[in-house]
């Protein structure tokens, strides 16, 4: 599929979250990283970047992943609350209450 539509973000998010359920976190975030270079502004697609680094361990690039979805999306809570997760992991907690008291207070039913 990517080689009929080289430059299609769509086909690489749907191959990153392909790669992403079947545990092949490094084909997935080569995937998303692929598909960001034609749609970089795609808050969502950062996200699901981020949150595969931070499947595979890499929980410092998942932080720049997901700073760079709220770079786009201020208040998008799925990437506040997934930075808070990943800023604990690096044991820096103030960070992470940061990011967790932020999500709760857009989103104070979760």
């Amino acid at each position: 599929a990517s080689l009929v539509r080289p430059d299609d973000a769509e086909i690489f998010t749907v191959l990153g979250v392909l790669y992403n359920l079947s545990y092949e976190y490094p084909k997935a975030a080569e995937a998303f990283r692929h598909a960001l270079r034609s749609s970089p502004e795609d808050y969502a697609l950062w996200n699901k970047l981020g949150a595969t680094l931070a499947n595979s361990m890499r929980s410092e690039e998942a932080i720049d992943a997901y700073i760079q979805a709220l770079s786009k999306k201020p208040n998008y809570v799925r990437a506040l609350a997934n930075l808070g997760i990943s800023y604990s992991n690096q044991e820096m907690y103030d960070e992470a209450a940061s990011c967790y008291l932020k999500a709760l207070s857009l989103n104070p039913a979760a």
